[in-house]
């Protein structure tokens, strides 16, 4: 399997980033869903308040009217919240009979008018219950407004009108509830293959890493029992260099591989370069600026390991220079071997 650049290492999801516009959705699709239903059951109170049939405005149907609204929105809007986060909440069958019981016992107070909210127990009836109950059962809340209406003295045409106007903002509310909900399991569903994608690329980069270990140790072993048995020094020698060289080899390989999928600022490059060369017996002197803004860079990053690796790869060295500049606001390296002469200054 190739390995994926684009996968990195401590962050679940970082090589699929969702795009912006679906975590927009996510972060305000519940406070937009309760903020939308809300309003629906607001824009309700002034023909509930307004003059009926000749009548005066009658402020008490107001009242009574908002203290429903409060009533109903509560586990009404508690219910929508849930379902755009795709949770159902428990106690949902009750709060539904609740919310039911609120709209019917201030009809007589209120009026007719206040008939098109039973969209909102509709709705919640949708979310809360399970499939067999659930449309059976916004169905007769929505069609229940008619006979309900007719009961109360309002007209055929106006009943029917309730009617529609209870079942488009049901449709409406239920869309944006339906929506949010899809680009919720959308997100899980992206987060949830980008975890699978991290853990293959992991047991993939596992076996690869004891691959090459595996192979190098082996080496390693052979050459330097060959060279504790042999009595000629110069032989020897020519062992042990040969070993050393193995196992640096493999140490740069290993971190080549490992280091494809970390993206670290540059600094952290550099603490990570000069620890490989401490471990490799090479003392090593750095010189940064200290103004240069700790970021990442991709093409320091690759100066940096090809510089380290060539040292590595090379004759080995006793020491080495490291120094940062400055081109262009960005930073550039300059990896240098010293001879046994030269000695390192410190930066």
């Amino acid at each position: 399997m190739p390995s994926s650049p684009n996968v990195l290492w401590g962050r679940v999801g970082g090589g699929f980033p969702a795009p912006a516009r679906l975590d927009r959705l996510l972060r305000h699709a519940p406070t937009a869903a309760v903020l939308f239903t809300s309003i629906l059951v607001a824009v309700q109170l002034p023909w509930v308040v307004l003059p009926v049939d000749g009548a005066g405005a009658d402020p008490r149907r107001g009242v009574w009217a908002l203290a429903s609204a409060v009533l109903l929105l509560v586990p009404h809007c508690a219910q929508v919240r849930a379902a755009t986060a795709g949770v159902r909440l428990r106690g949902g069958p009750w709060a539904l009979a609740f919310m039911v019981a609120v709209v019917l016992a201030v009809l007589p107070v209120v009026g007719a008018h206040w008939l098109p909210v039973l969209y909102a127990p509709a709705v919640s009836a949708l979310l809360v219950l399970s499939r067999p109950w659930a449309v059976p059962v916004a169905v007769a809340l929505l069609v229940g407004v008619v006979p309900l209406g007719l009961l109360m003295g309002v007209d055929g045409f106006t009943a029917i009108w309730y009617v529609f106007a209870a079942v488009f903002r049901g449709i409406a509310v239920y869309a944006l509830i339906s929506l949010s909900g899809s680009a919720t399991r959308l997100q899980s569903a992206r987060t949830a293959l980008a975890s699978e994608a991290v853990l293959v690329e992991r047991q993939r980069l596992d076996w690869e890493i004891r691959r090459r270990l595996d192979v190098a140790l082996q080496q390693i072993a052979h050459r330097g029992g060959r060279a504790a048995n042999e009595r000629d020094p110069a032989w020897r020698a020519g062992e042990l260099r040969a070993v050393t060289a193995v196992a640096r080899r493999t140490l740069t390989e290993t971190r080549r591989l490992v280091g494809r999928h970390h993206v670290t600022s540059w600094r952290t490059e550099l603490d990570t370069a000069v620890s490989l060369l401490a471990a490799a017996g090479i003392s090593v002197a750095v010189s940064t600026p200290a103004s240069l803004p700790d970021a990442d860079d991709a093409e320091f990053r690759a100066a940096l390991r090809e510089s380290v690796a060539r040292l590595l790869d090379d004759q080995p060295a006793g020491a080495c220079r490291i120094e940062v500049t400055v081109r262009d606001d960005r930073p550039r390296v300059e990896v240098r071997g010293l001879a046994g002469g030269e000695q390192p200054w410190s930066g």
